[in-house]
């Protein structure tokens, strides 16, 4: 595994991509929930984040908060 990289996936985790509501990009763990931000000249930062590196949002916030919203918008259309 490359130090400028998050982790690969692994057995009962999963990882994937999410934008901050600002537009900065990022690669989640989502056991424990951790997150990467993304950097054009390298990838991913090696070390993870836990408030955004634009806005300063605290991150594990925003993605509950989002999470929240997609879940009620797909129960109630």
């Amino acid at each position: 595994m490359s130090p400028d990289s998050p982790p690969r996936i692994t057995s009962g985790k999963s990882i994937g991509s999410w934008p901050c509501a600002c537009g900065q990009e990022y690669r989640v763990l989502t056991n424990p929930l951790t997150f990467w931000a993304q950097d054009s000249r390298r990838g991913y930062n090696s070390t993870p984040s836990t408030t955004c590196v634009w806005c300063g949002d605290d991150l594990e916030d925003s993605f509950a908060l989002e999470a929240a919203r997609l879940v009620s918008a797909s129960l109630f259309h």
